[in-house]
C-alpha cells in the first residue's frame, strides 16, 4: 500500500449494494457491512467469472481498492482499481509474464466519472495463454463488463466473449488498443518446406526456422524503434518469397531473409 495510505470506512463502489449479476452464471458481491482486519475495514468480495471462482475482501482509499485473499492477508492484497493511474501504467504485477494493465479510461457515458479499462493478462508458455480479459470498471458503479479476449497468431484478429453490457466494448479503437498492448508476434507456416516464419514487433525481428529438424535458419533485424509502436501486422508467403505487412508497408525478403525491397503496399 502507499505510505500513509489512509482506508475508507465506506464501502467500495457506493452504487453496488449487493450482487451484480453480469448474465445468468456469472456475478459478482460486495458486501456492505464490513469486518476488521489488522485494525482496517474490509469488505467480504465474491466472484464467478467465467468459472473462475474468488472470495476474499475488497479494501479501499481515496484512489485505490485492493483485493485481499480469504486470508485478509494486507501483504497479499493485489490492487482492483486505482484512479491515479494513466493508460500504460501497470496495475499490479505478479510476474514478467502476468499483470494487470491499465489500457483505457474515459467518461462514463451513463453515470458520473470515468470508466477504467484493465488488461488482465497471464501467459504460461510462449504461445499459452491463462487469462486474457479485459475488466471494464467504475470507481461507483463497480465492474461494468469482462471480456476475454484472444488474438489470431496468423492474422491479428481479436475475438471478443463479452459478460455484462457489451456496449462498454463497442468503441472499435478498443480492438486496436488490445493490439497495441498485447499483439507482439505473428506466425506463418511453409508446409512444404517445413519452416515456420515469426516477427516479432518488440524484438523488431524476422526469423526462420525447420520446426521438423528444430533447427533455426535464418534472421532479419530490423530498428526495433520502428516496431514496437505496431498494431497490423502479418506475413505472407508468395511463391518463395516472404512477404511481411506492416500497417502500410510492405517488406520482401528472399528465403535466406534477405531484404529484396519495401514500399508502400499499394505501390
Amino acid at each position: 500500500m502507499g505510505c500513509g495510505e489512509e482506508f475508507l470506512e465506506t464501502p467500495p463502489f457506493p452504487e453496488v449494494q449487493d450482487t451484480v449479476r453480469l448474465d445468468l452464471d456469472n456475478w459478482y458481491h460486495v458486501t456492505q457491512q464490513p469486518r476488521e482486519i489488522d485494525g482496517f475495514l474490509a469488505f467480504p468480495f465474491s466472484y464467478l467469472i467465467f468459472d473462475k471462482p474468488f472470495e476474499g475482501y475488497l479494501v479501499n482509499s481515496a484512489t485505490r481498492i485492493y483485493m485481499l485473499d480469504p486470508g485478509g492477508d494486507m501483504e497479499e492484497r493485489i490492487t482492483l482499481l486505482d484512479t491515479d493511474l494513466v493508460p500504460g501504467d501497470t496495475l499490479h504485477k505478479f510476474t514478467e509474464f502476468n499483470y494487470h494493465l491499465v489500457i483505457d479510461r474515459k467518461a462514463d457515458p451513463n453515470g458520473d466519472g470515468e470508466i477504467f479499462y484493465i488488461l488482465r493478462r497471464s501467459r504460461i508458455r510462449m504461445k499459452t495463454h491463462r487469462e486474457r480479459s479485459i475488466w471494464a470498471i467504475s470507481p461507483q458503479r463497480g465492474i461494468l463488463s469482462i471480456a476475454n479476449y484472444d488474438i489470431d497468431p496468423l492474422l491479428g484478429q481479436v475475438t471478443l466473449d463479452m459478460l455484462g453490457e457489451s456496449s462498454y466494448f463497442r468503441d472499435p479503437k478498443l480492438i486496436d488498443i488490445i493490439k497495441y498492448y498485447d499483439h507482439n508476434r505473428v506466425y506463418m507456416v511453409d508446409r512444404e518446406r517445413n519452416v515456420i516464419y515469426e516477427f516479432d514487433k518488440i524484438l523488431g525481428t524476422l526469423k526462420s526456422r525447420n520446426y521438423e529438424q528444430r533447427e533455426d535458419l535464418f534472421e532479419y533485424r530490423f530498428n526495433r524503434t520502428n516496431t514496437k509502436e505496431l498494431i497490423d501486422f502479418r506475413i505472407r508467403i508468395d511463391k518463395h518469397n516472404i512477404k511481411l505487412i506492416a500497417e502500410d508497408s510492405c517488406f520482401y525478403f528472399s528465403e535466406e531473409l534477405d531484404l529484396l525491397r519495401s514500399g508502400l503496399c499499394n505501390e
